[in-house]
């Protein structure tokens, strides 16, 4: 099945990274995608930036290459990576209950780009560098996660077994993104960043059509094992 006339897939890939194309130009004739965009970063370097269809459905507005888009809770992981970087500079401890583990981070409904967020969790992925990250903070953000004391509040995530820590979703048997030690945040409707540090992916998917899945949407998903299946 091919791709309406009326949907243009736009941006590139490097050589070798074809089967992300495929999979993001089947999310349009085969997993009902309406708008969307994915970008990758592998160790420090864009390899996928794809976006196309349409970003605003009453309209039938083009989605462009800088189109931002509604992520819900993806922008969580974006707060989280600020006290990840207040962690770094000695200004928050990580082990102080009232600070982190049982820390409510006010980040959903944010807007983005999959080029943004993937770059954002490029620089975890890589070593923190541009940000001057500790190895300490690095290691607890990949480190399994740390149950909370008192209780799990999300509501949107009540899924058994997603697992949370540090303000980032983590690679877990109900949600296996990435590798061990990957950490993330989903949005409602299907957008998903995170940064994968054994594979040095930084990796994101934005899109405008909700989708109905709790725990890795469909068309997402497509796009992450296709990456995989590269790079493995």
């Amino acid at each position: 099945m091919g791709v309406p006339q009326s949907i243009h897939i736009e941006g590139h890939v490097s050589a070798g990274f074809d089967a992300v194309r495929d999979a993001f130009t089947e999310n349009f004739s085969r997993r009902h995608e309406l708008g969307g965009a994915c970008c990758v970063y592998l160790g420090g370097e864009k390899v996928v930036d794809l976006w196309g269809g349409v970003r605003n459905k009453a309209t039938g507005e083009p989605w462009q290459e800088d189109t931002m888009v509604l992520v819900y809770s993806a922008t969580k992981g974006l707060a989280a990576m600020t006290l990840a970087v207040a962690h770094s500079r000695g200004w928050l401890d990580y082990e102080q209950r009232i600070y982190a583990r049982n820390f409510e981070v006010p980040a959903g409904g944010g807007v983005g780009t999959a080029r943004a967020i993937a770059h954002a969790y490029s620089v975890f992925a890589t070593g923190g560098q541009e940000l001057q990250l500790r190895p300490e903070t690095l290691y607890a953000l990949t480190a399994p996660a740390v149950p909370p004391t008192r209780g799990f509040y999300d509501e949107c995530m009540m899924g058994d077994g997603v697992q949370f820590s540090l303000g980032f979703m983590k690679h877990c048997p109900v949600w296996p993104f990435g590798n061990e030690g990957s950490f993330g945040a989903p949005g409602t409707g299907g957008s998903l960043g995170f940064a994968d540090p054994k594979a040095g992916i930084g990796y994101a998917y934005v899109t405008s059509q909700m989708g109905t899945s709790i725990t890795g949407d469909p068309r997402e998903l497509a796009l992450r094992n296709a990456l995989y299946s590269i790079i493995s």
